[in-house]
């Protein structure tokens, strides 16, 4: 979720890939956890992908990470066999996270003091939400069923979601099972998660307020001691 993994978590990884040839290619894209040593643990997760000539597509995973000895690689394989496959660099690891839920089609609304998250590759799975913490939301995702339910379950497990002003100065509308969201209270429990409401917009949103007023006392996000250095996970 914000460039970090979490240990002993579900964990998003979305990879990009890029069909930059004519011809259209069809097959699976494989995902494989591996010791130092190289030894295949587990079996490997498998998404088909078709894909177009010259066409792009983000194919999202969600790995179980447990410790640094673990490695990744990423590989396609068509009906000729492996085109091609790479192994990813460790990422760094961290707390679980804390973002701004962002529509990718919206322009400059949110701050910079949290890290942003496209709000389309939320996990349909709450499963895999493991890495979350808090949400800061100021309008209603265009979701479809499965990621409205998956964000209720998330946040009914113990979530944290901060509402703030949206566009005109109003809290965002939730419709659907999400509607339970809409309560005018400043602060209110949903299951075990908590919604707390906040009389500003996100574009005010700064890292001090947010210090103070969104990251629990004894949780705030610190540096880690230990820095694997990628950015391949969400």
């Amino acid at each position: 979720f914000d460039n970090h993994v979490v240990p002993k978590k579900f964990n998003i990884l979305s990879i990009l890939i890029v069909n930059p040839s004519p011809s259209p290619f069809e097959g699976v894209l494989l995902l494989e956890k591996r010791w130092l040593n190289g030894s295949v643990v587990d079996a490997p997760q498998i998404e088909p992908l078709f894909m177009g000539p010259t066409s792009r597509r983000l194919v999202t995973f969600y790995p179980s990470v447990l410790h640094s000895a673990e490695t990744w690689k990423i590989a396609a394989q068509g009906l000729g066999g492996v085109d091609f496959e790479r192994t990813l660099d460790s990422p760094p690891a961290g707390p679980r996270a804390f973002v701004i839920l962002e529509d990718p089609k919206a322009i400059g609304r949110s701050s910079g003091s949290l890290q942003r998250f496209d709000e389309t590759i939320f996990p349909p799975v709450s499963s895999a939400t493991d890495a979350l913490q808090g949400v800061v939301l100021d309008h209603a995702p265009r979701w479809d069923e499965p990621r409205r339910v998956a964000f209720l379950q998330w946040l009914q497990a113990g979530g944290q979601l901060h509402l703030f002003q949206g566009p005109g100065g109003k809290f965002p509308e939730f419709t659907s099972i999400l509607a339970v969201l809409n309560a005018p209270l400043d602060r209110f429990h949903v299951g075990a998660g908590t919604v707390v409401r906040h009389p500003l917009a996100t574009s005010k949103l700064t890292s001090e307020y947010a210090s103070e007023h969104v990251y629990p006392k004894n949780d705030r996000p610190k540096a880690t001691a230990n820095q694997w250095n990628s950015n391949n996970y969400g």
